[in-house]
């Protein structure tokens, strides 16, 4: 009943009942004293006990604090280098920026290494369990060297099992740095290249190496207009500050094609139209000097015209490529087609009727023959 009565009748109520303690009710009162002083001792008792209990027990808070010395050195620093495995797997490549010399991309990166102080057997506890961060322990202190613009998905949590195993995998995605070579656009093979450095090491301290069971490249990527053939892998040491500071470096390259088919239909074959246009200048008769101008005229336009779309299409280098040197040599043909025209008419209305057939005849056949050694020139050799 005490528990339905409010805090003043509960006061009251005890200070009502100290007055009419009879001798009875005395007695009984030490005996209830007795049984509460008894209560109170095994109380004690059972929480010693349960303290000892979990004294003796694990503690995962303790249990997951690492030795700060652990953090300085890596494993067995007078010895061989730390062999640090490194892969990765590409998700997805969505796009090759040419211009900018870029590559947009979605990767996984999983790097681990083998530190034997903080096995179970080192530590007396295991690490199995625990959130371990970069900065707690060792590492390697691996990263990208051609990134550009990455976002990493994941913390930077490291997974510690109880042989003293580390591993860490990050997700990134973004935009790469590509080193791309055009001199062979649009029939070229370029070089995706992830390049990953210990930033802090020497090579006689940390060895990179690939890890072959974490690296692939997923099929069926989204990128457009590109074939993947293959992928490679370079061990190597990256030569720093004038050749005094040296980084081992791992690269992982995946290798593509260009699929040339979108530059056939939409560069060479409009470009094979217009020279061909400028072309039928030498089947109209010389004296017809308006018509021949005319269609040069209009051939040159359409050139000039289609050589300003184009340069949203073809990478902007300082060099020239394939498709370069073939649309240089159509340009010539075009002009001189122009060219041939008025001289022809010139030399028509100044009585040279029978020369200027001639060069007519002649342009009929070198004309196209030209075309040909320049395609052949520039796309193939």
């Amino acid at each position: 009943m005490m528990a339905k009565l409010s805090r003043n009748t509960y006061y009251y109520t005890i200070c009502d009942g100290v007055g009419s303690f009879s001798g009875n009710q005395a007695a009984e009162g030490n005996s209830m004293a007795r049984s509460i002083r008894l209560g109170t001792a095994a109380s004690t008792i059972l929480l010693l006990i349960a303290l000892t209990i979990i004294t003796a027990a694990p503690v995962r808070a303790d249990d997951c604090t690492v030795p700060t010395v652990l953090t300085k050195t890596r494993p067995d620093p007078d010895g061989p280098p730390t062999v640090v495995n490194v892969g990765v797997v590409v998700m997805d490549i969505i796009d090759i920026i040419d211009t900018a010399q870029l590559f947009t991309t979605d990767f996984f990166v999983a790097v681990s290494w083998h530190d034997p102080r903080l096995s179970a057997e080192a530590l007396g506890y295991s690490l199995e369990d625990c959130a371990v961060r970069k900065s707690d322990i060792w590492h390697p202190f691996v990263d990208l060297v051609n990134q550009r613009d990455l976002k990493s998905h994941y913390q930077d949590l490291l997974d510690v099992d109880a042989r003293g195993n580390v591993r860490v995998v990050q997700r990134y995605s973004g935009t790469m740095v590509a080193p791309l070579q055009l001199h062979d656009f649009p029939f070229d093979r370029q070089v995706l290249k992830f390049s990953l450095i210990a930033l802090r090491f020497e090579p006689d301290e940390v060895d990179l190496v690939l890890d072959e069971q974490f690296t692939t490249v997923r099929e069926n990527l989204s990128l457009a207009g590109w074939d993947v053939e293959g992928t490679e892998t370079t061990e190597e040491v990256e030569v720093l500050v004038n050749g005094r500071i040296k980084r081992p470096r791992l690269g992982f390259s995946v290798i593509v094609s260009r699929d040339t088919t979108y530059y056939i239909w939409n560069v060479f074959v409009p470009l094979l139209l217009i020279v061909f246009m400028a072309w039928t200048v030498f089947w109209i008769n010389p004296e017809h000097f308006g018509p021949q101008v005319g269609l040069s005229t209009a051939a040159t336009f359409t050139l000039i015209a289609f050589l300003l779309s184009l340069r949203q299409m073809v990478p902007r280098v300082g060099y020239l490529t394939r498709s370069d040197r073939l649309v240089l040599f159509c340009a010539v043909l075009v002009f001189s087609a122009l060219g041939e025209a008025v001289l022809t008419s010139h030399l028509f209305k100044n009585g040279k009727e029978d020369l200027a057939l001639r060069i007519d005849r002649w342009a009929r056949f070198v004309y196209p023959i030209l075309f040909i050694v320049a395609a052949v020139r520039s796309l193939v050799f």
